[in-house]
């Protein structure tokens, strides 16, 4: 089975594929550029991760080969191209943001608790005066 990948500038390209969770699942894995040069190359495994750059402009083929025959093996293949994005972490700022959010969501659940206690106290009243004079 082969994917093929259009590169059009230099990119970093990273990636990661693993067949089906049976015991003797193994693949042969390729990467081969525009030259048609083979540039990874991962023989007889189950699961395997790859880097590599992308310097050449052209079309990439990821090239994997059942070493078993009889059985059809399904594969999951990731693939990234370019660089990660850096993932963003709260501020300061942020986190005055939702300090004041869970302030004023304690404040309700204060004043919530606070009402059904004073509701239960009258219900408690109700009931004993209700009891009183039948």
């Amino acid at each position: 089975q082969n994917f093929f990948v259009k590169i059009d500038k230099p990119e970093e390209v990273k990636g990661a594929y693993f067949s089906s969770f049976e015991q003797n699942s193994k693949l042969d894995f390729e990467v081969i550029n525009p030259n048609k040069v083979v540039i990874i190359h991962k023989l007889a495994s189950k699961e395997g991760t790859f880097v590599f750059n992308a310097s050449e402009k052209g079309e990439y083929t990821f090239h994997f080969k059942n070493r078993q025959f009889i059985k059809t093996l399904d594969v999951t293949f990731l693939l990234h191209i370019g660089k990660e994005i850096e993932p963003r972490h709260a501020t300061n700022k942020d986190l005055d943001k939702i300090t004041k959010k869970i302030y004023s969501v304690s404040k309700a659940l204060d004043t919530f608790t606070l009402d059904h206690q004073l509701f239960g106290n009258r219900r408690s009243r109700h009931q004993k005066d209700i009891e009183g004079t039948g």
